[in-house]
């Protein structure tokens, strides 16, 4: 998945401040001429006051895991999808207007680029893969991954199977009393690297060293890189946290080499083997058909495992946060998989996608907790957005060259005007009403995968997997209770990757 430098967000939006002013430079000489003489409606912040305020204000919420929510609450008091933030040293814009994102993934693709702290952020960690690449490397990783997600390919379920046993053995070693936010990592992390390099850790059913270093090593590079970390190049060595973060990256690199190194011995005997002849695929395989370059073939490696990992742990994660609360979903959806998969059978593709209820479900969550709450674009020249300009802020708005705009997917998907009254409820039939529009559509209202040219090539590898393991956990176990205090979902975001800050803590019976 494309999930971006949203650490970006958090830090520039509401924390980071100091570090958005050196980013984008110096104060901009010509900000009156571009913003116009008169407060507008959709202006946040002035010059020395306004952004200090902005600042405080952002630190606290930061601290609350309340980021999301105050970002939600200043479109709502403002009464505009667009907002024009301006700090003492700089100013971008954020956004929760549908045509507005249309726009910057797709309709003018060509002039907006990955923001400028994205490539310097993520290439010590995991390469110039599809994630940070652009321009003709990101057309050529694309077509070298594209092929690996073809429905022949993702339609087989016997690695989801084997995984969600494991899973279950884990949770009934534990008595079926759980937080099963850990398990669900594992589980992701273990399903990827059978996915992509014929080979699993394992991490569910055994606990070695290999398995914890690695496990560790994955999250203190996320949490690093997530707390606005990165390279610091030829300081680093003068400070704690960035040795450690070299080392965990090398634990990483040394990991996946290992079965790059294999496999590359054996090119000449892949490249005579057709894909249709191997028993199932193996990414790592396919791409060493088509490339002998090690490093190449780790950086896209370590993107899919890195945008793949979180987002279908942490989209699970909320799922079941969800029903351990809400007895009426779990009972709608134990029906619907008992009518249509009796006595536990194993569903295949075409019977998952007869699932609706539980399609309904995904979507609902990914629309009211989006695993990837907003995303950042640049502009590569001169520009403009349909809306966010004139005195009213509902006009067409110019970004000058190098300017920056996030949208909140967050605030978007909880729009009034968007979903009616019940827009913070979590309602999956919203999704079921043939009578609107929308139906099971997801439209530019409501984009967990992003859209246009850098559209996710995984997320029908994703809902196949989270909707197989919610499948075969609904059929095992017959009652689900929660044991979290919390009744309200919180956002715990890593990585630009957000989930329940609690977690999803829950009893469990057969």
């Amino acid at each position: 998945m494309d999930i971006s430098s949203l650490s970006f967000l958090i830090y520039a939006f509401a924390g980071g401040v100091v570090g958005a002013l050196i980013l984008y430079g110096l104060w901009n000489k010509n900000f009156l001429r571009r913003s116009g003489r008169h407060r507008r409606r959709n202006l946040l912040g002035a010059p020395v006051a306004g952004g200090m305020s902005l600042l405080l204000e952002g630190i606290k919420a930061l601290k609350a895991h309340r980021v999301l929510e105050l970002s939600n609450r200043r479109f709502q008091e403002m009464g505009v999808s667009t907002i024009h933030m301006v700090f003492p040293g700089g100013d971008f814009h954020i956004t929760c207007q549908p045509e507005n994102v249309k726009t910057m993934l797709s309709t003018d693709f060509k002039r907006w680029g990955l923001e400028s702290t994205r490539k310097s952020t993520f290439k010590f960690a995991i390469g110039e893969g599809i994630f940070i690449a652009e321009g003709a490397r990101w057309q050529h990783s694309r077509a070298l991954l594209r092929p690996m997600f073809a429905r022949s390919h993702i339609s087989d379920f016997d690695i989801f199977d084997s995984q969600a046993s494991h899973l279950i053995d884990a949770i009934l070693r534990n008595d079926g009393k759980v937080d099963l936010k850990d398990l669900f990592f594992r589980l992701t992390l273990d399903t990827s690297l059978e996915f992509l390099l014929g080979d699993s850790t394992a991490s569910l059913a055994v606990d070695t060293d290999t398995n914890e270093s690695l496990n560790l090593a994955l999250h203190r590079v996320e949490h690093h890189i997530g707390s606005g970390g990165g390279d610091a190049g030829i300081f680093g060595w003068m400070f704690p946290a960035h040795r450690r973060f070299v080392k965990d990256v090398r634990i990483i690199h040394a990991f996946v080499d290992k079965f790059i190194m294999k496999r590359l011995a054996h090119r000449p005997q892949l490249l005579q083997t057709k894909s249709e002849e191997s028993s199932r695929l193996i990414f790592l395989d396919e791409l060493v058909k088509q490339t002998g370059d090690k490093v190449r073939i780790r950086d896209e490696i370590l993107s899919v495992l890195f945008a793949g990992r979180d987002t279908t742990a942490s989209l699970l994660t909320n799922i079941w946060f969800v029903l351990s609360k809400r007895p009426d979903i779990w009972a709608k959806l134990q029906a619907e998989i008992s009518i249509l998969l009796p006595d536990g059978q194993k569903p295949t593709f075409e019977q998952l996608k007869s699932l609706k209820y539980l399609r309904a479900i995904l979507n609902e969550s990914l629309r009211l907790h989006p695993v990837v709450p907003g995303n950042v674009r640049q502009a590569i020249e001169n520009t403009t957005l349909p809306s966010g300009g004139g005195p009213s802020g509902d006009g067409p708005i110019f970004i000058p060259k190098g300017g920056v705009v996030m949208w909140d997917a967050y605030a978007m998907q909880r729009r009034l005007d968007l979903y009616g009254s019940t827009a913070c409820d979590f309602i999956p039939e919203r999704w079921l009403d043939t009578t609107q529009a929308k139906g099971l559509r997801v439209s530019w209202e409501s984009i967990p995968f992003g859209g246009g040219p850098r559209i996710c090539l995984g997320q029908q590898f994703a809902i196949n997997h989270a909707s197989y393991t919610i499948v075969r956990m609904c059929q095992t176990f017959s009652s689900i209770a929660s044991f979290d205090p919390n009744d309200e979902w919180q956002e715990n975001i890593t990585l630009g990757i957000c989930t329940n800050l609690g977690g999803a803590k829950v009893m469990l019976r057969k």
